[in-house]
C-alpha cells in the first residue's frame, strides 16, 4: 500500500514538471514527502527481535546436537541461519537453528540457547536505490 503511494505521488510530481499549474517547489515537496514515506515504510519492515519464550522458528527436519551432523545439514542448506542475541551477552551473532530451543555456532562448533533471535535481513543488492540509506553509499 505504502509503495502504491509513493508511485502515486512520483506520477504526480512527474505531472505537475510538464503542466502551466505546477507551483516553484511542488515538485520537490512531492518527492520529499515520496522519501519520507519510503522511509519510514522501510524502518516499519525491520525484522524485530522474536524472545524464545514467545517462539522459536520452525523445527528442522531432524533435530540433532551431533557437530558433524549439523555441518552436513548447513552444507545441504537444510538448516537455517539467523541473527540471534544469546544468554551470555547482549552482542548479536548469527548462529543456525538446530532445533529444539537449540543454537549451533559454525565458526566455535558448539550449541547454546538463545535469549532473542530474528531472521536474516535480504542481501544487498547493487542497484537497490530502495535497500539503500541515501548519501551513505560509497
Amino acid at each position: 500500500m505504502i509503495n502504491e503511494q509513493v508511485k502515486e505521488l512520483r506520477e504526480y510530481a512527474d505531472k505537475y514538471k510538464t503542466s502551466q499549474e505546477a507551483v516553484f517547489g511542488t515538485i520537490k515537496v512531492l518527492n520529499q514527502a515520496a522519501d519520507t514515506i519510503e522511509s519510514f515504510s522501510a524502518k516499519l519492515e525491520e525484522p524485530k527481535w522474536i524472545p524464545y519464550r514467545d517462539r522459536l522458528p520452525e523445527e528442522p527436519p531432524k533435530i540433532t546436537l551431533n557437530v558433524k551432523e549439523v555441518e552436513q545439514m548447513i552444507d545441504n542448506q537444510t538448516l537455517q541461519e539467523y541473527i540471534v542475541t544469546t544468554h551470555i551477552g547482549e552482542q548479536s551473532t548469527a548462529l543456525y537453528y538446530a532445533g529444539d530451543g537449540w543454537w549451533y555456532d559454525r565458526a566455535r562448533e558448539v550449541f547454546g540457547r538463545a535469549a532473542a533471535w530474528q531472521p536474516l535481513p535480504e542481501p544487498y543488492k547493487l542497484n537497490n536505490p530502495a535497500a539503500v540509506q541515501k548519501g551513505e553509499e560509497s
